[in-house]
């Protein structure tokens, strides 16, 4: 079942389903992902070599069902509260994982999803001691990863071809926008200020989409004006 709701979240609107079916769907999906079981964790049929587990494919569904903002609000309100902080947490710490660039991305997708549609998620997020700064990771990671390819190849060929830095432009916009709705959270503001340095840098890159160096800029802003007031 888990195989098949992978292949068609991204086109499920849930809010045409009957709402003990949302329920029970995202009551599961969520209760998969966060489930700390080897059940939920292991490869299907303990197959060592495949990355498949109920888990992972829970975290695909879920980011692949963040496609239309109605399901991100409908996950949100599913109970219990608390499960869904320890999927903030678990989701964080996906994020900071580089040996699993799918996962990782899958999770990204989420935590922007989460940041947009609630200031409560965001304000969970913003709670999670390493967010930020792994936030700030994977844009980092991606910007040497664009100047290596430039000095190795050319500027041309990453216009071409920007997947070469290791992820993708829209996967760097959701990172800069999440940051953003982090900033807007008052409480947020002292753990972003605390990269400062990490904002400035990459604001002043040479090779960075200036799309995400504006965002980032913004961020600054944000938090500039909680310290003057």
């Amino acid at each position: 079942m888990l195989v098949i709701l992978s292949n068609v979240a991204g086109a499920l609107d849930l809010v045409t389903l009957p709402e003990d079916i949302i329920q029970r769907l995202l009551d599961g999906l969520l209760h998969w992902y966060v489930c700390p079981a080897s059940s939920a964790r292991d490869p299907f049929g303990g197959a060592r070599d495949s990355l498949l587990s109920p888990q992972r494919l829970a975290l695909e569904c879920l980011s692949k069902l963040t496609v239309r903002e109605s399901n991100v609000d409908l996950m949100l309100a599913t109970p219990p509260v608390q499960r869904l902080q320890q999927a903030v947490g678990m989701l964080v710490e996906a994020l900071g994982n580089r040996n699993d660039k799918v996962q990782r991305e899958f999770a990204l997708v989420l935590l922007h999803a989460f940041a947009k549609a609630d200031e409560v998620a965001a304000r969970w997020i913003g709670e999670q001691p390493l967010a930020v700064s792994l936030l700030l990771s994977f844009i980092e990671e991606a910007e040497q990863s664009a100047l290596q390819i430039a000095h190795q190849h050319g500027v041309q060929a990453l216009s071409e071809n920007p997947e070469l830095m290791g992820t993708t432009l829209d996967m760097l916009k959701r990172c800069a926008s999440s940051l953003c709705f982090l900033s807007r959270i008052e409480e947020n503001r002292k753990q972003l200020l605390k990269n400062e340095e990490r904002f400035l840098n990459l604001c002043m890159s040479q090779i960075l989409d200036q799309n995400v160096a504006r965002s980032l800029a913004f961020v600054l802003l944000e938090c500039g004006k909680g310290e003057v007031g």
